[in-house]
C-alpha cells in the first residue's frame, strides 16, 4: 500500500477506528521504513483528535531521531501533526511555529498540497490574523497547478467566511460562503454542500433575512430526514428562526 493509499483510510469523525486501520498496516510496512514513519504521523493525529495529546506527542517524539534521514514529505507531515497537536491543546504559539516551518519546507520541496494545509492551519492558529492568512492561502492555491493544493479552496473559503463573521463583516462573510458553496457544488459532495448552505443561512439570519434563512434550514431538515439523519445545528437554527 502506498502512503497516498493509506490516507484514504481516514475517517476524521471516527479517529479510533482509523487508528485500528492504520495499525493493521504496520506489519506490511516493516520493510518500508519511510512509509512506516509517515504512517506514525497519522497515528499521532488519531490521538490528537481525541485530545490524547500526551500520546500524540510521544509518537511524534519517537520520530524526531529519524528526521535527518527522511524525505521532506515525512518531515512536513511530522511538523503538521506536531503543530495540530499543540494547537488542539491550546498552545498556539508553538503550533504556529510548526505550521510556518511546514509551509516553508513543503513549498521548497514542491509539496504544494501540504503547503496549502500548513497555511490553512497557520490561519487557524493565529485567529487575530486569520483573515489575511486565509487570503494568503487562497492566493497560494490560485497560483498553484497542483490538484492537491486546489482541493483546499472549499475549506479555506469556509474558514475565511467565519473569520469575517467573527469580525462582524457579515456581507463579506455571505459572499465568501456563497463562493464556498460554488466550489462544493462543483465537487459534488453532499455533506460539504449541506454545510455550505447552513453557513449561508446562518449569515442571512444575522443580516435579518429570517425568511430566507428559514427556507434554507427547512430544506436542509427535509433532506436530512429523507436520508434518515439529523443535525443538531439545523434543529437549533430552526428553533431560533420560528
Amino acid at each position: 500500500m502506498s502512503t497516498a493509499d493509506f490516507d484514504v483510510l481516514w475517517n476524521f469523525s471516527d479517529p479510533a477506528t482509523t487508528e485500528q486501520k492504520f495499525l493493521a498496516l504496520v506489519p506490511d510496512l516493516q520493510t518500508r521504513p519511510e512509509a512506516l514513519l509517515e504512517l506514525q504521523t497519522q497515528l499521532a493525529r488519531t490521538h490528537s483528535l481525541r485530545k490524547q495529546f500526551e500520546q500524540a506527542h510521544q509518537i511524534l517524539d519517537g520520530l524526531q531521531a529519524h528526521l535527518d534521514q527522511v524525505s521532506p514529505r515525512v518531515k512536513v507531515r511530522y511538523l503538521l501533526e506536531r503543530g495540530r497537536t499543540w494547537n488542539s491543546a491550546g498552545e498556539r504559539e508553538q503550533a504556529s511555529l510548526c505550521f510556518q516551518q511546514a509551509f516553508e519546507l513543503a513549498d521548497q520541496a514542491g509539496l504544494q498540497g501540504f503547503a496549502a494545509d500548513a497555511l490553512h492551519m497557520l490561519a487557524i492558529s493565529k485567529p487575530d490574523q486569520a483573515i489575511s492568512l486565509n487570503h494568503q492561502a487562497l492566493d497560494y492555491i490560485v497560483a498553484s497547478v497542483d490538484p492537491a493544493a486546489k482541493k483546499w479552496e472549499g475549506s479555506l473559503l469556509n474558514n475565511l467566511g467565519w473569520s469575517y463573521f467573527a469580525d462582524r463583516r457579515f456581507e463579506e462573510a455571505l459572499e465568501t460562503f456563497q463562493k464556498a458553496l460554488q466550489f462544493r457544488e462543483a465537487q459534488g459532495q453532499k455533506e460539504p454542500i449541506r454545510i455550505a448552505w447552513w453557513c449561508i443561512a446562518r449569515v442571512l439570519r444575522e443580516l435579518g433575512h429570517r425568511d430566507a434563512a428559514l427556507e434554507i434550514q427547512l430544506r436542509l431538515k427535509a433532506e436530512l430526514e429523507a436520508a434518515g439523519s439529523q443535525d443538531p445545528y439545523v434543529d437549533e437554527e430552526l428553533v431560533l428562526l420560528k
